[in-house]
């Protein structure tokens, strides 16, 4: 699942789809949200592969 969320001068909001400034939340995103991310938003697929690999997250149990 990907959201997007921007801060404005009133707080923080998500949005409906990405624009410059804002951060994007992905969790367990899809294949084709990986490949939306990598080919239209231009994140490196190296980054992509270890955020989803649970021996890299502090989130490990």
């Amino acid at each position: 699942m990907l959201e997007f969320y921007k801060t404005f001068e009133d707080g923080t909001r998500k949005i409906a789809e990405p624009e410059p400034g804002c951060w994007i939340n992905a969790v367990a995103p899809t294949e084709e949200e990986r490949n939306f991310l990598i080919e239209q938003i231009g994140i490196l697929p190296e980054f992509v592969k270890s955020s989803l690999d649970e021996e890299e997250s502090c989130m490990r149990r």
